[in-house]
Parts: structure tokens; sequence; C-alpha cells
């Protein structure tokens, strides 16, 4: 009896421990690399250069940092592990010869924060969407979007002299769609990405994934210069995909 009793609280030890070692592997996969030591990894990667693209994906617990980086007529693309900060894929693309010139921050423009600042000038409130260096048919300007409720600002300002070259203004026809059978509703998927990422919704749209036959919502909020995009599932309402893309080029 003694010894059976002795065998019963062996085995529960043994098992108390083994759910304390899944405990701790459960919490390694959470993120070790915030995005400004991901930003420092990738531009010693690439030996620095401007970050065209930058990105944070955590897609069914993988967590992964993309960048894409320019320098001159070199671009870099990284994939940067969030766990670990180890490079999971580096490739070099030499660009065309008659790909444009990327404007460089110390090359005599005026820089995001004072494109940011005349684009304020003009629309007071409201949240950017975006603000990024482009070359286009308009010139060499800063490209700035401003969301305020159902109000939309699109703005190109000059990188030299900080002049407004355009500024449109339109009302946001929001992606929202019905309520799909056996699905939670848009309005519960909306409530589901707020939870973990409060801010201005700006995207509700129906996905279906045939690969992993999931069904659900991809669900965009908008704060403090980031834009968060969840895919909720629709079956049972946990997020299984985040995404989240930091506005400034730098």
């Amino acid at each position: 009896m003694k010894r059976s009793i002795l065998t019963g609280i062996l085995l529960l030890i043994a098992l108390c421990g083994m759910a304390g070692l899944g405990g701790q592997s459960v919490s390694a996969k959470e993120k070790a690399i915030d995005h400004e030591q991901a930003k420092a990894l990738a531009l010693k990667e690439s030996n620095g250069g401007l970050i065209e693209r930058f990105k944070f994906q955590n897609k069914l617990g993988v967590q992964k940092y993309f960048f894409t980086i320019r320098e001159n007529k070199v671009q870099y693309i990284l994939e940067i592990d969030a766990t670990t900060g180890e490079t999971l894929k580096k490739e070099i693309k030499q660009l065309d010869e008659a790909a444009k010139p990327l404007l460089q921050e110390d090359e005599k423009a005026i820089g995001t924060q004072k494109a940011l600042d005349i684009a304020f000038s003009l629309v007071p409130k409201g949240n950017v969407a975006k603000c990024k260096f482009v070359n286009n048919r308009v010139g060499t300007v800063y490209n700035v979007i401003i969301i305020n409720g159902d109000r939309r600002d699109d703005l190109h300002i000059d990188a030299f002299s900080g002049e407004v070259k355009k500024h449109d203004t339109k009302t946001v026809v929001k992606k929202f769609i019905e309520w799909h059978a056996g699905l939670v509703t848009p309005e519960q998927a909306q409530q589901i990405a707020l939870a973990v990422n409060d801010g201005l919704v700006v995207k509700c749209k129906l996905y279906h994934e045939k690969k992993h036959d999931m069904e659900g919502y991809k669900v965009d909020i908008i704060k403090d210069d980031v834009r968060y995009s969840h895919k909720v599932d629709g079956r049972t309402g946990k997020i299984v995909e985040t995404n989240i893309n930091y506005i400034y080029n730098q």
C-alpha cells in the first residue's frame, strides 16, 4: 500500500515537472527582439541603407520581421527571427540602371518630420496612415495620408521645397461586410482585434484560405503611425495571424 502511494506521488511530481517545462517552451516562443533591435540587425546585414519596407508578422505562432533595404542600386530583402534575432533569409538584388535614385535624408530633403508638420498644418487632426518618400509622375515627394473618422486626406509634398503638390480629400468607404452564416459577425471580429490593439479600424474584410481550410476576417487598425492587420478565425474567434507595418521608412 505504502509503495503504491509513493509511486503515485513520484508520478505526480514527474507530471508537474513536465507541465513546467511545457510552460517554459511556450514563453520561449514570445517575441524577444523588439522592432528597434530588429532594425539595427537588418541594417547591419545590409551595411546601412534606406529601409523601404518594415513589417512584423506573427503567423500561427511563428514570429518574423521582414525588411526591404536599398543602398544605391542594391536592394536587400531580409527575414529575421523575432525570437532569436537570427537572419533567416538574405536576398541581394542588383537594381536596373534605369531605376530612379532613392533620396537619402541627408541630401537636401526636408525630411519625414517636416513633411508631417506641413501635412498637419493643413489637416490638424487625424491618424497618419502613410508617410513615404516616392518618385512618381508628380515628382520627388513625400506621400502623406491622414485619416480622421470617415475623412481621408492624401497629400504629395515636394521633398526639397516643402510645396504641397497635391491635396485630395475624400470620404473613406470602409470595406465592411455583411455577416456570413457560421462565422462570428464583423462587429465581433473588430472587437476581438481592438482588444489586442486599440485604434481606428479602417478595414474589415472577409477572407478564405483553402490551404488551411480557414475562413474569417482581416481587420486593419491604425494607431500611432502603425498599421496592425489581424486575421480573425471566423469559426473560433481567435487571431491566427498578425502583421504590423511601421509607417515611417526609418
